[in-house]
């Protein structure tokens, strides 16, 4: 039976949601210290350069999208803003994308400059 916000969440609905938004709101910054990192100091990887660089972004500019949304459209609604009514899946679902692309252009790259060295 799932939990409403009228009966608290479960130990394991708080762990879900601190260990998640922690994941959601750390990962695009880190994307973006490891893209720069290696697009601008590390020698080996001067061929991925671009892509890198392009990419850094990405996770962090749909976070702040993400935000806006939440701040912009769903906070609005107040405090039982939940059910079918709100629009609150696509942004988070369109952010796990972003990540999903950066982590596969950086995987790609990886392989391509490992291949390379081998």
């Amino acid at each position: 039976m799932p939990l409403t916000p009228e009966q608290g969440l479960s130990t394991t609905g708080a762990l879900h949601v601190a260990f998640g938004t922690g994941a959601m709101l750390l990962l695009p910054f880190a994307a973006l210290l490891i893209n720069l990192s290696l697009a601008l100091r590390n020698p080996g990887w001067v061929a991925a350069r671009r892509p890198l660089l392009w990419t850094a972004g990405v996770p962090l500019a749909a976070l702040v999208a993400c935000v806006v949304h939440l701040v912009t459209v769903v906070m609005p609604m107040g405090v039982g803003a939940y059910g079918p009514g709100v629009p609150l899946s696509w942004p988070p679902r369109l952010l796990l994308l972003s990540y999903l692309v950066w982590l596969i252009t950086l995987g790609t790259h990886v392989m391509t400059i490992g291949r390379r060295q081998a």
